[in-house]
C-alpha cells in the first residue's frame, strides 16, 4: 500500500463523520414535532403532561399526576431524563435534556459505525453508500429527535445497529450486534416485525473466518426471540391499544383495501380520511357484500371517531342487550385470529390487501407535514420536503439497485422483506391508519439493511484480497 493510499484511508472515517455532522446541522429542526396523541406512551412515565396536537415545547412544568412504569426504551429514556431533572431541583422539565440523550446515543453509534466502515471495507464505495443512506434517514426524520414518539429512539439507535451488523458479518463478533438488536426490538411494539430479520442476519454465514460457532448464533437468536416475545406479551397484558388496533385492521384496513384507497385522489392518510368521509355512502355501497352485519356497515371506518362512538355506546346505560351483542360481535372481527381467518378464507380480501397496500406504499407522501412545522417554516423546508415525500420509494430504489448489482438470496430476502413485507405488516397491524407514520421506523433502519446487502458477497472478495500480493509501503 502506498503512503498516499494509507493516508487517504486513515482520514476516510473522519470524512464520513464530517458528512453526517454537516447533514445533521442542516436538517436538525428548530421546532418540535406535533403531538398526535402518541406522546402519551412516553409522557405517562415522565413527570410532565403534554397536550395533543401541539408541537413539543422547550420545557414543561412538573405535575403530580399518577405515572406508570415505562413500557418501552423510549419511555425509560424519558423517565430517566425526568428523574434527573427532578433530582437537580430544576423546577421544570427541559426537553433539551431528552433531546441531548437521543443525540448522544446517535453520535456514539455513528462513531462506532464509521470505525467499523473504516476497518471493514477496503473499497470506499460501500461505506459511502451506507453513510448516504444514513444521511437520507437523518434528513427526513431528524425532527423525531424533538418529539416524544417512540420512533425517536429507533433513529437514535440506527447507527449502532448498523455498526453491529458490520461487526457481526465481517469479524464474527456478537456483542455489539446483540446489544443493539435487542434495544431496537424493545423500542416499540411494531418492531416485532424486525425480529425475523435480526435472526436471519444472525444465522446467515458471516464474511470472515472467525464466524461464531453455530451454537453461539443459535443461542443468540433464542435470546432475541425470548426478549422480543416476552416484551410483546407484556404489552398485550398492560397496553390499552389492542381494541384500537383490532378495529382499524378489520375496518380501516380491509375496508380501504376493498375500496381501492390507493386509487383515490390523495397521497397521505389525512387526505384519504377526508376523501372517505366525503364519499362514505358510495364507497361503503361497493363493499356491502363483505360486511359482517349489513345493518351496521363499518368497512372503511376508523377507530377515531367511529370505533370510540360504538364502544362508548356499548357501555352506555339504556343500550339494549341486542345492541350490546351487535357491537360486541362487530368489535370481535378485528381480533388477530378472526382477522387472519377472514383474510385467508376470502381470496378477494387477500388479493386487494396485497395489491392496494403495495400501490399505496409507492404513491404515498412520507413528509408527515401535519406533524412537521419545520418543513413549512424553515429555509431548508423545500429541500427537506423533496427528500421526505418519496422516503420509502427512495429506500426501495436503493435496495433494488443493490440487489441488481449483487444478486443473491440474502439480498433478495432483505429487499422483499422491506419493500413488500413492511407495508403489509403495517396494514395487518393497524390498517391504513397513519400509514406513512407507521412505516417510518422501518425506513429509519435502511442503513442496516444496506449494510447487510453490501456484505452478502464479501467473503469471495475477501478471499481474493487475501490471495493478492502484498505491496511494500516503500513502493
Amino acid at each position: 500500500m502506498s503512503y498516499k493510499t494509507a493516508k487517504h484511508s486513515s482520514i476516510y472515517p473522519y470524512l464520513l463523520l464530517a458528512l453526517v455532522l454537516l447533514v445533521s446541522l442542516i436538517a436538525f429542526p428548530k421546532s418540535g414535532m406535533v403531538n398526535n396523541g402518541d406522546y402519551l406512551r412516553v409522557h405517562q412515565s415522565m413527570p410532565i403532561t403534554t397536550v395533543g396536537w401541539r408541537a413539543l415545547e422547550d420545557s414543561y412544568s412538573f405535575d403530580a399526576a399518577p405515572k406508570v412504569a415505562p413500557d418501552s426504551l423510549m419511555a425509560a429514556t424519558g423517565f430517566t431524563a425526568g428523574w434527573l431533572a427532578k433530582s437537580a431541583n430544576a423546577g421544570h422539565m427541559p426537553m433539551g435534556l431528552l433531546v441531548s440523550a437521543l443525540l448522544t446515543i446517535f453520535w456514539i453509534g455513528t462513531l462506532f459505525l464509521v470505525k467499523q466502515i473504516g476497518q471493514s471495507f477496503p473499497d470506499h464505495k460501500p461505506g459511502l453508500v451506507i453513510i448516504f443512506s444514513l444521511c437520507l434517514c437523518l434528513t427526513v426524520y431528524s425532527a423525531y429527535f424533538r418529539s416524544l414518539y417512540e420512533e425517536a429512539l429507533v433513529l437514535a439507535l440506527c447507527p449502532l445497529f448498523t455498526a453491529g451488523v458490520i461487526s457481526l458479518r465481517t469479524k464474527g463478533k456478537l456483542a455489539l450486534y446483540l446489544v443493539s438488536a435487542t434495544a431496537i426490538l424493545l423500542c416499540k411494539a411494531q418492531m416485532l416485525y424486525f425480529l425475523p430479520l435480526t435472526v436471519f442476519i444472525l444465522l446467515s454465514p458471516t464474511t470472515n473466518r472467525t464466524t461464531p460457532r453455530v451454537r453461539s448464533r443459535i443461542a443468540a437468536s433464542a435470546l432475541l426471540v425470548t426478549v422480543c416475545m416476552s416484551y410483546q406479551v407484556h404489552l398485550s397484558n398492560t397496553g390499552g391499544m389492542s381494541a384500537v388496533n383490532n378495529f382499524n385492521r378489520a375496518y380501516n384496513g380491509i375496508g380501504w383495501a376493498l375500496q381501492s384507497s390507493a386509487s383515490w385522489p390523495a397521497s397521505t392518510f389525512e387526505e384519504r380520511l377526508a376523501y372517505f368521509q366525503e364519499n362514505r355512502p358510495l364507497l361503503q355501497k361497493r363493499t356491502m357484500k363483505f360486511e359482517a352485519d349489513a345493518t351496521m356497515p363499518l368497512l372503511g371506518e376508523s377507530y377515531w371517531p367511529t370505533g370510540v362512538q360504538i364502544s362508548s355506546e356499548r357501555w352506555t346505560p339504556g343500550t339494549t342487550a341486542a345492541r350490546v351483542q351487535q357491537i360486541k360481535e362487530a368489535l370481535e372481527r378485528g381480533r388477530p385470529s378472526r382477522y387472519l381467518r377472514d383474510v385467508v378464507t376470502h381470496a378477494t380480501i387477500a388479493k386487494y390487501l396485497l395489491s392496494n397496500t403495495i400501490a399505496m406504499a409507492w404513491r404515498s407522501d412520507y413528509s408527515l407535514r401535519h406533524l412537521r412545522p419545520d418543513i413549512n417554516k424553515r429555509a431548508t423546508g423545500p429541500m427537506l420536503a423533496t427528500l421526505a415525500e418519496p422516503a420509502f420509494q427512495l429506500a426501495c430504489i436503493t435496495l433494488l439497485t443493490l440487489f441488481a448489482l449483487r444478486p443473491n438470496k440474502s439480498s433478495l430476502f432483505a429487499t422483499l422483506y422491506f419493500c413488500i413485507g413492511a407495508p403489509l405488516f403495517v396494514v395487518l397491524g393497524d390498517g391504513y391508519y397513519e400509514f406513512e407514520k407507521h412505516l417510518a421506523p422501518f425506513i429509519m433502519l435502511l442503513p442496516a439493511i444496506v449494510a447487510m446487502q453490501l456484505l452478502t458477497d464479501q467473503r469471495k472478495r475477501a478471499t481474493h484480497l487475501e490471495q493478492a500480493p502484498v505491496l511494500s509501503t516503500s513502493d
